[in-house]
Formats: structure tokens, C-alpha cells, sequence
């Protein structure tokens, strides 16, 4: 960004923002942190070259500092230092914020525990049984890691999880393997739970420094635990209410597209060619003897030749085409590419599908097959399924014909 361009949006920020030269010279301070008293700026100073990120307690306030290194400058972002119950308030808004935007909520939530508490490691794990859990976002010094399995047992976890509440723990290293190898001196946990009540998860922090607020770990941790679980909650019911829908328009035996998908797609197809004016095609395919098969071998052999038909036909069909079953025997494809299901293509699928049924032992099934198109229907919906239908019946009844003349 260009140096004036800087100046000029920094002029409007509320947050104290100043510019120090490599030499602690100040090269540009805001509206807002020209109010900062001058023996306080040196302090700010000192503390941003520390560290990127820490809270200041001053004369007259305290602060949280954001210093930002440059070629040859350091950008000092000083924030007045809220209330605890404000800060609770703010992270539970950008938690929402950041998950509607697209980051996964478990690294949502592990990085605003970082940015406001500052512990070494943080995990946000879901339970996978009794005896392991799964770490889905793990940060270590900000850097993001995951996912993990991991066992319960002999982990200050296992505590955290019999315990139902939140959990602190100090001198942690000494009294978990895990945690010692790691050099963690601190350990704060807490299950996070759907809101029927049913346990999903933990989150739990490590850090090697005592200087911890136990208040504000349990009170952030606390909101964080509470939104994730919501907004998980939130997500497995739309997958479920997706996965539901999928499976109301699917066949359950042959895993295509039922006569509901059918009558779905149809109009929107239907739509979109007239907006094109383009064309399409439907055909209705069905089994010619099915009916005996059933009779004399029972539904189970039935079935397995209407799961090998749909198969086959699916493979048929190219990335143009989707195939539904539309109700016992009978089959719909619909096709954006009309030309190929005129004349010869349609003879050679029909051969193709009689020869795959007799190779798989149905020998005794005939295939019937009846095309008809958007256009030469005039336009019209239930003209093109009169069309198609007719058509496979006068295919069917040729083809018997032709079989009692042999």
C-alpha cells in the first residue's frame, strides 16, 4: 500500500496506530494514539518488539498490542483492552463470522482461543468411542496442525471428559507422560456438547508458562465450547436433511434416479431449453418377459436383473444422460443430445442391453426401447412422454410380432 494511502486509512481507525523507523524513531502516529500519554509510548515500544501479540497494562489503560515487522518499520496496533465479558461477546461474534465465511469451525475456534489467550498448544478434538479421540485442528505457536488420533487413557483429556466441566490443571508435565514431553506446564479442557446434551467433543490447551488468566480461559473457552457445539449440531442436521432428500430420489435397489428425480429434473431441463433453444430427448426403456422371470424365479432373481439392466444402461449413457427408474420394469433417460437416440444408436444400445442381460443369464428378457424429443413433441411436456411411451410399446409390439413370424 502506498505510504499515504496508509496515513489516510490509519487517520480513520479508532485503534492507536504508530510507525517506528529501525532506530525507535516515530515516523507516524494516528489521531488515537496521540492521546497516549509520552511516558507510556515507550513501553508500547519496548513490548511490540517483544512480542507480536500482548496485553499492556499502563497509566492510563490497558491494551492489546499487534506489531506487524516491515522492510524497515514496525506498525504498532494498540486496542484498548476490553471487559471480559465484552471480549466473551466478540468472540462469540467472530467465531459465527468466520464459520459463515468458510473456515472450518474446529480451526475458527482454536485460532480465536490463541489470539485471546496466548496458549502454546490448543486442540480441538471430537470423540471417535469410548477409548480415542481425533484432534481436528491442533495449533502449536500459532501454526496449524491436524488431524490426529489419539488415545484417552492416562491423558489429562480422560480428566476433562469424567469430569463434565472445565478443567484446569498445573504442573501438568509432571503428571502426564504426554504433556511432559512436551515441556506443558498448564492444561485447561472442556467438553463441548450438542445442544440435546449428547457429548461431541473437547477442547484442551497446554501451555509452559504460568502466567495464565484461569478466568478468561474458562470464560472464552466456555462461549467457543458452546457456539461449536451448536453450530455442529447445526451442520449434521443439514447433511442429514441433504442425505434424506438424496435418498428420497434414489432408487433403493438400483441406486439410479427414481421416478420423483425424474419428475424434478425434467421440468428444470425442460427450462433450461427453452432459454437455449436447444432441444432434448427422453426415452423410455423397458424389460420385455419380466413379469414370467418374476413368476417362475421369484423377485430376488427379478431384482438382480433390474440392478444389471440399470448398470448397464448408466454405462451407456454419457455425461449428456441420466437414467431413472420409473416404476417396476420400466426405465427414463433423459438426454440434452437428441440426435443419438434416432435410428441406428437407438438399435445398437438396445443390442448392447439384450446382449449384456443374455451374457449375464437373462436370456429369457427382451429389451423395448421409445424415443421422443422436446421439439417434435411442439414444445409440449406430457406430448413428449406420450410420444416416447407410445413408441416403446410399438417397438415391444413389432418385436413380438417378429418373434412369432420365427
Amino acid at each position: 500500500m502506498d505510504t499515504a494511502l496508509s496515513y489516510a486509512y490509519f487517520d480513520h481507525l479508532t485503534d492507536a496506530v504508530m510507525i517506528l523507523a529501525s532506530d525507535r524513531r516515530l515516523v507516524y502516529l494516528n489521531q488515537s494514539a496521540s492521546d497516549i500519554p509520552r511516558e507510556d509510548l515507550s513501553a508500547i515500544f519496548e513490548a511490540a518488539e517483544k512480542q507480536n501479540i500482548c496485553e499492556l497494562t499502563l497509566s492510563t489503560r490497558s491494551w492489546l498490542l499487534y506489531s506487524y515487522p516491515q522492510d524497515d518499520t514496525i506498525i504498532i496496533i494498540c486496542k484498548a483492552e476490553l471487559g471480559l465479558d465484552q471480549r466473551v461477546q466478540r468472540v462469540k461474534a467472530e467465531f459465527s463470522c468466520q464459520v459463515q465465511n468458510g473456515v472450518e469451525a474446529p480451526e475458527a475456534a482454536a485460532r480465536l482461543l490463541y489470539r485471546e489467550l496466548g496458549w502454546k498448544w490448543i486442540a480441538v478434538a471430537h470423540y471417535l468411542d469410548d477409548e480415542r479421540f481425533e484432534i481436528d485442528a491442533f495449533l502449536e505457536e500459532g501454526a496449524l496442525y491436524g488431524p490426529i488420533i489419539l488415545d484417552i487413557a492416562d491423558t489429562p483429556c480422560e480428566v476433562v471428559r469424567d469430569a463434565q466441566n472445565f478443567v484446569y490443571l498445573n504442573n501438568v508435565g509432571k503428571r502426564f507422560k504426554a504433556a511432559g514431553e512436551l515441556g506443558a506446564q498448564n492444561y485447561a479442557g472442556l467438553v463441548y456438547r450438542a445442544p440435546c446434551g449428547k457429548e461431541i467433543g473437547h477442547i484442551y490447551m497446554l501451555h509452559d508458562s504460568e502466567d495464565v488468566d484461569i478466568s478468561a480461559t474458562s470464560s472464552i473457552m466456555g462461549v467457543l465450547c458452546t457456539e461449536l457445539g451448536i453450530f455442529l449440531e447445526l451442520e449434521n442436521a443439514k447433511q442429514e436433511l441433504v442425505t434424506s432428500r438424496e435418498m428420497s430420489l434414489t432408487d433403493p435397489l438400483t441406486g439410479i434416479g427414481n421416478r420423483r428425480s425424474f419428475d424434478a429434473d425434467f421440468p428444470m431441463r425442460l427450462e433450461d431449453i427453452k432459454q437455449s433453444d436447444g432441444d432434448c430427448a427422453i426415452v423410455f426403456l423397458d424389460l420385455d418377459g419380466f413379469k414370467m422371470l418374476n413368476d417362475k424365479h421369484g423377485h430376488e432373481v427379478g431384482d438382480r436383473a433390474l440392478i444389471r439392466i440399470a448398470e448397464k444402461a448408466s454405462e451407456l449413457c454419457s455425461s449428456d444422460c441420466k437414467i431413472y427408474r420409473y416404476g417396476g420394469d420400466e426405465f427414463v433417460i433423459l438426454s440434452s443430445r437428441p440426435a443419438r437416440w434416432r435410428g441406428k444408436m437407438l438399435n445398437d444400445m438396445r443390442s448392447m442391453l439384450q446382449d449384456h442381460l443374455i451374457h449375464a443369464g437373462f436370456d429369457c428378457l427382451g429389451v423395448s426401447l421409445g424415443a421422443a424429443t422436446y421439439r417434435e413433441a411442439g414444445g409440449d411436456k406430457e406430448q413428449m412422454l406420450r410420444l416416447a411411451d407410445e413408441r416403446m410399446y410399438e417397438d415391444k409390439r413389432q418385436r413380438k410380432e417378429a418373434e412369432q413370424v420365427v
